[in-house]
């Protein structure tokens, strides 16, 4: 349907009854997908697998001719190409500061048998933002080793009285403060840095592909056989990862490269990178770093011991200015997600916006194409049909992909743990550093270290977020000016940011209190053996989904004043039966 007309996959031109035809008759001719299964753990795949048996049965006819075309690299072998990673992160990702392409950037690439991950992005989002979003997925585990084998270096060292120490005016006694110093810089350094020094010494053999890297744009007709082919450049990647931002799905480009990956990959493949998220982590990575620092280390040097109350409450406040710039954020993303949610409801590819316009035509052909040889719809129907049924399959379905794929918290455990252990591990290290510290001692900091990097700094956490998602504005806003709904709302978002942070806050200053004032040796050992046992059973049940879901519809059944029950995630085929 290149010129324009309608026409179907078969030949025949279309029909106004055809142009009309509804959701439920389009729901009728398409074959059951998989996102009907009624079984919640399977995770949900808007499209029917093409694999090679598929398109080998489509073989023969025009539709067959021109999935092939898209799908495969027969007789041009050498358009499959891939970046290692080290190129496309090295130099602080600067391959994304422009989308023009040359013999140099082309130069980059290679020409590979597989590729590690496509890379979707929009090149209107921020390179630096993209760069951390990558940085965050990709060094993360090598960034945690690191900053491990330095904690425990620093640590050994300064235990046997090689390292220099300050006095500690609210612990009354000389402390170690190189590790809390060094190993956060270093585990920043790491995951902003590896891929240069991995470049230097020896590139990666993961492969990524960048379609400014990939894609010969020397010529425009070079050019037009790379995009032609970037269907292909899906199906042979493993993986794909999303830099998502709140225009991502408003691109045509873009809403083309995830129909055709849903088409021909499982979901577990599909990696979604919220590029806010990252600037959050680090954000926050810098600020814990800070406030241990100033107040933990060498902000109590040459301060009077009648001075520690206040030591303390300043510690205290600046908790307080941390968990609530923490909440204000998961409050913004929390509205963000519900707002990503009505626009998927609303989608339609038609409204999509295309940088250039003569593609628009070639990319909505693609995709009905790819809606007929996944049997979506019918293989007959026209090109607005398909359309149409790719539309009712977005709105559906990929509500519910984006928020299994994305989490129902902003922060893995994993990221948070290796977090927590980083800070208050480095806190550890200096406070063993003393003059003759006894077993019992020993003890009681490893049991508040592993109390706290584990299970209180990510459960706060995950608890605060749990609390800001609750209650979102919605229909019981009730002002018809425009004005009051404006504020009526923001002073609604305040109170419960503010509340939120508050409790966790409180939760903070609590822990701190009781563990640190309140009991003393062997006392507070009994209390830690107590919470460490019974962390990694809050741990299952916040961060499995299922205590964090069922608190969050209980709050909001009582704002609502209604009572929700607890469900599992939901399925379309409940949703269609209702």
């Amino acid at each position: 349907d290149i010129s324009g007309t309608n026409v179907n996959s078969q030949g025949a031109h279309t029909t106004q009854e055809d142009e009309t035809l509804g959701e439920e008759q389009l729901a009728e001719h398409a074959t059951p997908s998989p996102w009907q299964r009624s079984t919640v753990s399977a995770i949900p795949n808007g499209f029917r697998i093409l694999g090679s048996r598929e398109i080998k049965a489509l073989s023969g006819s025009s539709l067959g001719k021109k999935i092939s075309h898209m799908l495969e690299f027969k007789g041009c072998d050498e358009l499959k190409r891939g970046s290692p990673l080290s190129v496309v992160l090295r130099r602080g990702a600067s391959v994304f500061a422009t989308s023009s392409g040359s013999e140099a950037t082309y130069a980059l690439s290679q020409q590979v048998e597989r590729i590690g991950a496509f890379v979707s992005h929009n090149w209107v989002t921020s390179a630096w933002l993209k760069f951390m979003a990558l940085t965050l997925h990709f060094n993360f585990g090598a960034a945690f080793v690191l900053s491990v084998l330095l904690l425990l270096l620093l640590g050994t060292a300064s235990a046997f009285g090689a390292l220099p120490k300050i006095y500690d005016a609210v612990h009354k006694e000389d402390v170690g403060f190189l590790c809390q110093v060094l190993c956060i810089p270093c585990f920043l350094f790491t995951l902003l840095f590896l891929r240069d020094v991995e470049h230097v010494f020896l590139p990666s053999r993961e492969t990524l592909f960048l379609d400014v890297l990939c894609i010969d744009q020397t010529s425009a007709d070079t050019k037009r056989k790379g995009i032609d082919k970037l269907g292909a450049f899906v199906r042979h990647s493993d993986t794909m990862i999303i830099l998502h931002t709140d225009i991502y799905l408003r691109k045509l480009w873009t809403v083309y490269e995830i129909a055709t990956f849903l088409a021909l990959h499982p979901l577990e493949n599909l990696v979604v990178l919220p590029v806010f998220r990252a600037r959050v982590f680090y954000c926050m990575t810098v600020a814990c770093w800070m406030g241990f620092n100033f107040h933990a280390g060498w902000g109590s040097v040459s301060i009077d011991t009648t001075l520690c109350g206040e030591v303390r409450f300043k510690r205290w406040a600046y908790t307080g200015a941390f968990v609530l710039a923490m909440a204000c954020y998961f409050r913004i993303w929390a509205l963000a997600k519900k707002q990503m949610n009505h626009s998927l409801t609303a989608f339609s590819v038609m409204n999509c916006i295309c940088a250039c316009e003569t593609d628009r035509t070639a990319v909505e052909d693609a995709i009905a194409d790819i809606m007929q040889a996944a049997q979506m719809v019918k293989r007959s129907s026209s090109k607005k049909q398909a359309l149409k049924g790719f539309d009712s399959l977005v709105s559906r379905g990929l509500p519910e992909v984006f928020d299994r794929v994305i989490g129902k918290l902003t922060f893995a455990y994993e990221q948070l743990a290796i977090l927590g252990i980083l800070l208050y591990g480095a806190d550890a290290a200096d406070k063993l550093a003393t003059k003759s510290p006894n077993k019992l001692l020993v003890l009681s900091i490893v049991m508040k270290c592993t109390w706290r990097g584990l299970f209180q700094f990510p459960l706060s956490l995950a608890f605060l977020e749990i609390c800001v998602s609750c209650a979102l504005p919605e229909k019981w806003v009730l002002f018809q000016s425009r004005w009051s709904r404006l504020w009526s709302t923001r002073l609604w978002n305040g109170c419960v940011v503010f509340l939120a942070a508050l409790l966790i806050t409180g939760f903070f200053v609590w822990d701190d209190h009781l563990l640190d004032d309140c009991l003393t040796v062997p006392n507070d050992i009994m209390v830690l053996g107590f919470l460490n046992l019974t962390g990694p059973l809050m741990l299952h049940y916040v961060f499995q989904g299922m205590f964090g879901q069922g608190l969050k519809i209980w709050l909001g059944g009582i704002f609502r004043g209604q009572r929700q029950h607890v469900h599992t995630l939901p399925t379309l085929r409940r949703i269609d039966s209702e």
